[in-house]
């Protein structure tokens, strides 16, 4: 019974209420915020009520390449930028309290296996993201895997026509894709 004590004490004292707010407010409460200014070429596809992928052009001063978004209730859930040799990464918008990096760094070396991963990332994971949304009506959200692995599909086409466009994107080196000549 003390145990229980001690932890209601803290959970209504000013320090744990000071430190969720601080996540919150660190956090914009667990929502990632979509910057469509540096989105370019966009095209979107609904998957079915509620949900939506998009794919876009993505050029930032670290890297440059195709991205794509998982989107439910109009809630940017998961992105993934593919920007080749170290630089492709992708953000989730995990319920993670405390301050820490807001992107987790991908394995793949080129922009062509990040795109593949990306693919991997809408057909087989979706589920796992959904779960671990702060909204419990995304979490209850059903999503058919038949229409999310269609989606997917659709996503890879579009992202490797990225690709075939920008034929230097999987030439590009560690030192390039750091460089701060890409605006």
């Amino acid at each position: 019974m003390t145990k229980l004590k001690r932890f209601l004490r803290f959970l209504f004292s000013k320090q744990s209420i000071s430190e969720s707010l601080s996540w919150g407010i660190d956090r914009n409460w667990g929502k990632m915020r979509p910057d469509y200014s540096v989105r370019k070429d966009l095209e979107r596809m609904t998957v079915c009520q509620g949900v939506r992928v998009e794919v876009y052009w993505k050029k930032l001063k670290f890297g440059k390449g195709p991205a794509v978004s998982l989107f439910m209730l109009d809630e940017e859930i998961l992105r993934i930028d593919c920007f080749g040799y170290g630089a492709g990464h992708m953000h989730a918008a995990f319920f993670l309290p405390g301050k820490g990096e807001n992107r987790f760094w991908m394995y793949e070396s080129t922009v062509a296996e990040q795109v593949a991963r990306a693919r991997f990332e809408l057909s087989r994971n979706v589920h796992y993201y959904q779960c671990r949304v702060p909204n419990p009506r995304i979490r209850a959200l059903k999503v058919d895997p038949q229409k999310m692995k269609e989606a997917s599909e659709w996503a890879f086409e579009r992202m490797t026509s990225y690709i075939d466009v920008d034929s230097q994107l999987d030439k590009v080196t560690r030192d390039d894709a750091f460089s701060d000549d890409i605006e």
